[in-house]
């Protein structure tokens, strides 16, 4: 799972294969649908007619301290449990719910740690 994701924190990408390895022995798939993104591609995001659940402000997405999970499977109970267990947090127990984000950190990183990070993705695709 870890090439899949290259601009994730190394603690998620290992919280996540462990989280996978943990669910593909009982015959379940762990589905990321989303895990780093760029400023730009939050913002999209915000300003979708959709109208998708997310920050307003900063993301734990933004430095690659959260990911979004296919909520659309029979297994997605066992699948909170199993990452609740690892150690994220989930969007789900919030206020208003974001049933599909775990993360781990704070909820809205610091303007300079999302611009640090995002500088670094910037340099390694140029």
């Amino acid at each position: 799972m870890q090439s899949s994701f290259p601009f994730l924190n190394p603690r998620v990408l290992a919280m996540l294969d462990s989280v996978g390895s943990q669910l593909a022995a009982t015959g379940m798939d762990l589905q990321v649908t989303s895990a780093f993104r760029t400023t730009t591609g939050q913002h999209d995001l915000v300003q979708h007619p959709d109208g998708y659940p997310v920050s307003k402000t900063t993301s734990g997405h933004e430095v690659g301290m959260a990911v979004d999970i296919n909520s659309r499977t029979p297994d997605f109970p066992q699948i909170i449990q199993s990452m609740k267990a690892a150690g994220f947090l989930w969007g789900g127990d919030w206020i208003n719910p974001d049933r599909v984000h775990f993360y781990i950190g704070p909820i809205h990183p610091s303007d300079a740690a999302v611009q640090s990070v995002q500088d670094y993705f910037h340099a390694c695709i140029q």
